[in-house]
């Protein structure tokens, strides 16, 4: 099986003594967009992942056509903008990091948060891609430890190992062609 991690913001060399077969690197393979207003919701670049990241539904809506990723931090429950990426066979990006980077009463908020968002992505058919937004090899994952905490949010292992295999594989290819 190829797993992937389509989104690490270092340079990672290593990846294939982790278990993954590719990765996604900040600003070699992957342009991430913060959107704050429309303006911003720029033209696609070629030949890398595009990602949008926002916390108003409005503008990522806006955005979903021109970008691979969508990353809606917060994870609210709108049903509206998850029908739209299963619509435009977009995916969620789903970044353990935000689990892993804090603790206590927060990283139980924000699992809940996540195992809700997933349970509306799944009932829409929306596909979604695990990732680790690791900023060095220490918050690096391996594939069995990153299908683990998607089957701690909720997900099977199927749809753990999907979201790892499957999903960003195709991402790649619509990407690469």
């Amino acid at each position: 099986m190829r797993f992937f991690d389509l989104h690490v913001k270092f340079e990672f060399k290593d990846f294939q003594t982790f278990g993954f077969h590719n990765i996604g690197v900040n600003n070699s393979t992957i342009i991430e967009v913060v959107v704050n207003n429309s303006n911003q919701l720029s033209k696609k670049i070629a030949n890398k992942i595009n990602i949008v990241n926002s916390t108003s539904v409005e503008l990522l809506k806006k955005g979903i056509k021109k970008f691979d990723l969508v990353y809606f931090p917060g994870f609210y429950l709108d049903s509206t903008l998850i029908r739209a990426v299963a619509e435009n066979k977009k995916a969620f990006e789903i970044p353990i990091s935000d689990i892993l980077n804090v603790s206590g009463i927060k990283r139980a908020y924000i699992m809940g948060r996540i195992r809700q968002f997933l349970r509306l992505c799944n009932r829409s058919h929306a596909s979604y891609v695990l990732t680790s937004r690791a900023k060095d090899t220490l918050e690096v994952k391996a594939p069995s430890e990153m299908i683990a905490i998607g089957e701690i949010l909720g997900l099977t292992k199927d749809q753990a190992i999907r979201a790892i295999t499957e999903t960003p594989e195709s991402i790649l290819r619509k990407v690469l062609r």
